[in-house]
């Protein structure tokens, strides 16, 4: 692609007096920014999931958890590289995970293209987001856009409701695309900033747009759980429902075991449409359940159970927890058996949990957990280190000593 400000850089690089080559690095440099590429997360102290050098040296646990953010029926990238793989033709070329994954991973922006845009007679519809629509009215989140008529990009036989300020429109009007999907217009009434925003039927909602018929002026309606934060050459999304770096699961846990195949198990449970990881979690480990959870501390009081980030360096984080029950602290960094847990100064079992992610198990009331990396291989990794450059040293010598031939 070409950054949108190709022309100036390459008037500042000619102004700079720069060799070809060298311009070419300088968009580059501007493209690899824009995508945060490589390490560039580490410099500008942006997280990153997808392990080192921005997915090129993935985690074994990144690369099987990377099935859930693919299309269905699509080989995982083994480098952790998303970009191809959610470059799909079922989605258009720009697939978007699962929210429920986005959330998990704490992922509160989206960057996409304007390639979602569909127009049909002079309005266009943002069909990033689709949905299914059932009986129960899907919630839109309304704007502050002044309309008096909205139009639905759909798939089906019939047009949807639409629910405007509660009261049920049915479409006054329907018209057929080439892409075999179909537009709905509905009459609100008086020209008005609606306060809240619904759609039931059957069949797949693609989008929604209000209009204002006085201007001819558009606004168009993210679906789901994201805010249009910004539409320029690109469009900013804000995730509206992500999760905490640090949560608790109340008790909703399923055990699997802590090997390559039980974290294929553990993909297969969290595909499944009623696995939320707000609520659910997966723990990698040979302890059985009764024992994470006793009976006597597996049931009692419902609330919310609170986690607060109190110190994060990158070898040592710090959790308050005030759990309403006994249940399970889940941290969405990623898992290294280098690191080590304790709750209260005591030592305490680090699981993995939902494929790459950390979880200490944590009693009822207040608790400080820590987590310290201190990897056991790491006075040899000194010791191997040491001797190596040790011997290398007397290899140079060994080869600077030799005779030269005259």
């Amino acid at each position: 692609f070409d950054v949108g400000d190709k022309d100036a850089l390459e008037s500042r690089a000619a102004a700079l007096n720069l060799t070809e080559r060298a311009t070419r690095y300088t968009l580059t440099a501007a493209k690899l920014k824009e995508l945060a590429a490589a390490n560039l997360p580490i410099q500008w102290g942006v997280p990153s999931v997808d392990g080192y050098d921005g997915g090129v040296l993935p985690s074994t646990y990144y690369t099987q958890f990377s099935q859930l953010l693919i299309p269905p029926l699509t080989l995982r990238p083994i480098d952790g590289r998303l970009r191809e793989a959610l470059a799909h033709e079922s989605c258009g070329g720009v697939c978007i995970p699962d929210s429920r994954w986005l959330a998990l991973m704490n992922t509160r922006w989206l960057v996409l293209d304007k390639t979602h845009d569909v127009w049909h007679e002079g309005v266009a519809f943002d069909t990033a987001f689709k949905f299914t629509l059932g009986d129960s009215p899907l919630e839109v989140i309304p704007s502050t856009f002044v309309a008096d008529r909205a139009q639905i990009l759909f798939s089906g036989e019939r047009a949807p409701t639409l629910y405007a300020d509660g009261a049920p429109r049915t479409a006054e009007s329907t018209r057929a695309l080439e892409s075999g999907q179909r537009v709905a217009e509905y009459l609100l009434g008086e020209a008005r900033a609606l306060e809240s925003l619904a759609v039931s039927g059957a069949g797949e909602l693609a989008a929604l747009t209000l209009v204002d018929s006085r201007t001819g002026d558009f606004q168009q309606v993210t679906l789901g759980h994201w805010r249009l934060a910004l539409s320029s050459d690109v469009k900013l999304y804000e995730n509206l429902n992500v999760l905490p770096r640090a949560f608790v699961i109340d008790g909703n846990v399923s055990i699997v075991s802590d090997t390559w195949l039980g974290t294929e198990d553990a993909i297969r449970i969290m595909a499944a449409p009623a696995f939320d990881p707000a609520v659910n979690a997966v723990l990698h480990t040979d302890t059985p359940a009764a024992q994470i959870f006793p009976p006597a501390q597996a049931s009692g009081a419902t609330g919310d159970s609170t986690a607060e980030i109190i110190s994060y360096t990158p070898t040592r984080v710090e959790v308050r927890v005030n759990a309403v029950r006994r249940g399970v602290l889940i941290l969405t960094d990623s898992y290294d058996a280098g690191w080590r847990a304790t709750v209260n100064d005591a030592p305490a079992p680090l699981y993995r949990a939902n494929a790459m992610f950390r979880a200490v198990a944590v009693d009822a009331g207040e608790s400080l957990v820590t987590f310290s990396y201190a990897p056991s291989w790491s006075p040899l990794g000194f010791i191997i280190s040491g001797v190596s450059w040790a011997l290398l040293g007397v290899f140079v010598l060994v080869l600077r000593r030799r005779p030269r031939d005259s």
